[in-house]
């Protein structure tokens, strides 16, 4: 179950990766503004700063599939939030940090929950090589998403990737779905 639930999870943080990235490009060509670009950057990382205490205490009390499934679907929402927006025309840097906020809240709390989730999931020999396996993949999403994002955002566009992000969360949410993670004593 670990096994599954991480790869899904892996590749659901590259498609938010590339997103993320591809937003940011799509804010600094429309605006030319660093400034503009630099608030999405804030927005990303201001819910976790101020929720992250409280996001770690739900994860320790509450069912850690359900907050993931809750999250991977939040900000799955966030994203088609945006689809439908650009693919009507209507797309604004309003709408833009509107769901880079939301994804960012989102992610606070799924991100603790995943982590929690390992001592349900695995032995516990096997925690350090459970958790090394999450840093593996946070890293690598970390590091190949914005490569990937520069080359899709030449052939598909937002457009394109913002698909390929909601297919990655599918895949992560079928998952979490299929799975059932042992219940919390």
């Amino acid at each position: 179950t670990f096994i599954l639930v991480w790869f899904g999870q892996a590749i659901s943080l590259i498609g938010s990766g590339i997103t993320a990235f591809a937003i940011s490009l799509w804010i600094y060509s429309e605006t030319s503004s660093v400034t503009l670009f630099s608030l999405n950057a804030f927005l990303n990382f201001l819910p976790g700063i101020v929720l992250s205490p409280m996001a770690g205490v739900w994860a320790d009390r509450w069912s850690r599939r359900r907050i993931m499934l809750l999250a991977d679907g939040g900000a799955a929402a966030s994203t088609l939030f945006v689809a439908v927006m650009l693919f009507s025309g209507q797309l604004a840097i309003g709408h833009v940090y509107f769901a880079t906020a939301a994804n960012a809240l989102f992610s606070t709390f799924q991100k603790p929950a995943y982590a929690a989730a390992v001592t349900t999931l695995v032995p516990k020999k096997h925690f350090t090589r459970a958790e090394a396996m999450i840093q593996l993949g946070t890293q690598f999403g970390g590091v190949i998403a914005p490569m990937l994002a520069g080359f899709l955002i030449v052939w598909l566009g937002l457009p394109g990737i913002l698909v390929i992000d909601f297919a990655t969360f599918l895949i992560a949410e079928s998952i979490l779905l299929l799975r059932r993670f042992p219940e919390l004593a």
